[in-house]
Order: structure tokens, then sequence, then C-alpha cells
């Protein structure tokens, strides 16, 4: 009995089989069609994860070029705060006392000192600059000066073409060095 059953099973199974490549056989078109449909969606759902992924990766190799984990301190205007003997005084006049007044923003001893304190951070770069005019060979250019410590390349992870970049001994010894941009250059 137990014999019959597993005979009779394998029977249904073969038969199953036969007229499944009959029905293939007989819409080839049919069966074409359904494996390219197979075929053209796997490859489409794989090629989707390898856009995605190499999209993520590209974003976040921009934002890591950008500086998300940065945190910056400018300088910032200061305003006088004026209390009840400077009542005489004109407006114009408190607008003369607190012009041009900025705050120091960060200088190179709290920079170190951020360094020391905080295990996680890994650079500080102190930074003081103005927009200026560069003339060279008769011609006025415009662009921005900037003073810098050592880790300024390594905070907005940039290299020169030519040169060296700026080391501990010029930090130390606040040599005079420059290093001058792509359209300067040019």
């Amino acid at each position: 009995m137990e014999l019959n059953k597993y005979k009779t099973k394998w029977l249904r199974i073969e038969a199953n089989i036969k007229i499944a490549f009959e029905a293939v056989l007989v819409n080839q078109v049919r069966a074409i069609l359904t494996a390219l449909g197979i075929i053209f969606g796997v490859a489409s759902v794989i090629s989707m994860l390898a856009i995605g992924n190499g999209a993520k990766k590209e974003v976040l190799e921009q934002m890591k070029l950008i500086g998300v984990n940065n945190i910056v301190i400018k300088a910032k205007k200061v305003e006088k705060i004026y209390g009840a003997q400077d009542k005489e005084e004109t407006q114009s006049e408190k607008d003369k006392k607190s012009k041009d007044k900025l705050s120091a923003g960060i200088n190179i001893k709290e920079a170190d000192a951020i360094k020391r304190f905080i295990p996680t951070v890994k650079h500080v770069s102190v930074e003081s600059g103005i927009e200026t005019t560069v003339i060279f060979n008769g011609k006025d250019i415009k662009g921005k000066l900037v003073g810098i410590n050592n880790d300024f390349f390594e905070v907005y992870h940039l290299s020169v073409d030519k040169g060296r970049i700026p080391g501990e001994y010029n930090y130390i010894h606040a040599s005079q060095v420059c290093v001058i941009g792509y359209k300067i250059k040019s």
C-alpha cells in the first residue's frame, strides 16, 4: 500500500513535468517572453540596487568633502548694550561706537585646548580671512587672503599641485608662507 502511494505521487509529478514541457514547446513565444520578463525584471532590480548604493556612496563622499562633521565658529559683530547713562547719546554716536567691532571668534590657544580636551576632535582649523585685490604683472585679481594653521588642509581635504603644504614648523615659527589658488595662478 505504501509503495503504491509513492508510485502514484511519482507518476503525477512525472505527468505534470511532461505537461509543462509540452506547454512550453507548444507556446514557445509565450515561454520566451516570460523568460525575458523574468530576466529583465531581476536585472532591473539588481541594477537599481547597484545604482542606489553607488549614489549613496557618492553622496556620502561629497558630504565628507563638504565637511558635515565640521563645526564652524565665525567672528560676529558685537553690538554694545547701552544703559541708562547713555541715553543722551544720539543714535549715530551709538552706531559709530559699535561699528566694525568684531568678536575674536576662536584663537589658536583655544583651538589647541579644544584638540587636547575633546578626544573626538581630530583637527581644528583656525582661519582669518579678508577679501582683497592681488596685483601681479599689472593685473588686478580679486581674491581672498586667509591666515590659517596647519590643520586647514586636513579639515577641507585640500592638496597642492606644486610645492608643499605648510607644516608644523611653519606653524610653530609663524613663517610667512603663501599657498596660491588655481584662479590666482592662472
